[in-house]
């Protein structure tokens, strides 16, 4: 019987089903060919011993296919059960049998992933810049709203979609970036002038890293400093920094040039408006601008 005829707007239905009838959505954030038995080795073991995979995934039928359902989320799992199958054919998948739209599978999506360690910042912002051309008409301002953040936060993540394969290479794992260095990383990258040398090193890194693996990897903090150890000083020292009261920083001048005066706020600083605001003015008038 065709699921999508007795399944109700919103209804959610539990089933088990074979993973080889499951496509993989192409809106899912997750890199595919980066699963394999050994990163997934505990999702596998546990499921093994359960019998089945106790957190379902989230499907939705494919209008027009009574055979195939598409996989929202839960790409681990999925891969977990059909490495399973190999020895235990008999072994299905637990899915939740949803209908939903594109805008809603990705908003789905977008939250599992969210709470997933496993799947890079690099990968979310690759899949948000899918997302604003294919579901939000290119509209920041339309998907931060989905996301439920402002457009000026959206700005500053999609730019981390465009940090390049061959720059990632250089850490152990993807996952290993977190958002604050991915985006300093790509304003560093950003830069036509420094990202030649960047992606040298990185080069290099990923062949020092390669000799390293697995006994002696290089930390992300270490991988950070040595891609941008050639920034010249004005750009890799601010000229003053105010720091919150926990210790982050809020507001710095990064220069001072004929231009005018570069002042960043740094994202979720810890600091109140008005500490911002009196931040603000004591470097207007450390600088000649008040």
């Amino acid at each position: 019987m065709n699921m999508i005829a007795r399944m109700p707007k919103g209804k959610v239905e539990l089933v088990r089903l074979d993973p080889a009838c499951i496509r993989i959505w192409h809106g899912n954030a997750r890199h595919q060919a980066s699963l394999n038995e050994a990163n997934c080795s505990e999702l596998i073991d546990s499921i093994a011993t359960e019998g089945e995979n106790r957190v379902p995934v989230i499907v939705r039928p494919i209008p027009g296919d009574n055979l195939y359902f598409e996989l929202v989320a839960g790409t681990r799992r999925h891969f977990a059960v059909s490495h399973l199958q190999r020895s235990c054919p008999d072994i299905l998948l637990v899915a939740q049998v949803m209908l939903l739209s594109d805008q809603e599978a990705f908003r789905i999506a977008d939250a599992e992933n969210g709470k997933r360690a496993d799947v890079s910042v690099v990968e979310r912002a690759r899949n948000y810049v899918w997302a604003l051309d294919n579901l939000y008409d290119g509209k920041k301002a339309k998907l931060a709203n989905a996301l439920g953040h402002e457009p000026p936060w959206l700005s500053k993540f999609l730019l981390i979609a465009a940090i390049p394969d061959e720059v990632l290479q250089a850490f152990t794992s993807p996952t290993d970036l977190a958002a604050k260095p991915a985006y300093r990383l790509a304003r560093a990258l950003d830069d036509e002038e420094r990202r030649p040398d960047i992606i040298a090193r990185a080069q290099e890194l990923a062949r020092e890293q390669a000799e390293r693996k697995p006994v002696n990897p290089m930390t992300a903090a270490v991988v950070m400093k040595r891609l941008l150890c050639g920034a010249t000083s004005d750009q890799s020292q601010p000229l003053a920094a105010w720091p919150s009261k926990s210790g982050l920083p809020a507001l710095t001048v990064e220069k001072k040039d004929r231009h005018g005066l570069s002042i960043l706020v740094h994202e979720n600083p810890g600091a109140t408006t008005d500490e911002l605001m009196a931040s603000f003015r004591e470097a207007l008038e450390r600088f000649g601008w008040a």
